[in-house]
Order: structure tokens, then C-alpha cells, then sequence
């Protein structure tokens, strides 16, 4: 009787071991597209950030030229 306790709690704590490895790993993903997703948000701000300063930078530009062609 002894024996098939034994093998009961040892079977127990490997499903105890399975599923804190499971939670950890689904944390661990979990984590990863968190990190990626703020990764692309702030790519996304930087890319816009330099298309509106191209674009400020490209109407001065053109104002430039616009006041040259005038004289």
C-alpha cells in the first residue's frame, strides 16, 4: 500500500512540475509579445515622427524655391 502512495505523490508532483512549467513558459510568451507589441508601437511613433518632420522639412523647401522663381 505504501508503494502505490509513493508512486502517487511522485506522479502528482511531476503534474505540479508539468504545469509550473507550462505557467512559466506561457508567461515567458505572454511577456515576449508584450515586448514586441511596445517594440512595433515605438517604431510606429518614429516612423511617423520622421514623416512629419520630411514632410515640414519638404514645405520648407518648397517655400525656398517658391521665393526664388518669384525674383
Amino acid at each position: 500500500m505504501s508503494a502505490d502512495r509513493d508512486s502517487r505523490d511522485s506522479e502528482g508532483k511531476y503534474q505540479d512540475d508539468c504545469e509550473d512549467v507550462m505557467m512559466a513558459a506561457g508567461e515567458t510568451s505572454k511577456e515576449k509579445r508584450r515586448k514586441a507589441k511596445e517594440e512595433k508601437e515605438k517604431k510606429e511613433e518614429a516612423d511617423k515622427q520622421e514623416a512629419s518632420k520630411q514632410a515640414m522639412f519638404n514645405a520648407g523647401q518648397s517655400s525656398r524655391e517658391r521665393r526664388r522663381n518669384k525674383k
